[in-house]
């Protein structure tokens, strides 16, 4: 959504998207991090 708030304007739009095109997919990477090296993060 979209606020035009500079403008004066507060009216919310949605965006207005194209019908999907092909299969939905979920894409995930996994991240490895040293656990010595970088305890805090855990």
């Amino acid at each position: 959504m979209y606020n035009d708030t500079l403008n004066g304007s507060t009216e919310k739009r949605s965006a207005e998207l194209p019908d999907a095109v092909g299969p939905i997919v979920q894409l995930q990477e996994k991240l490895y991090v040293p656990v010595k090296e970088y305890p805090d993060l855990l």
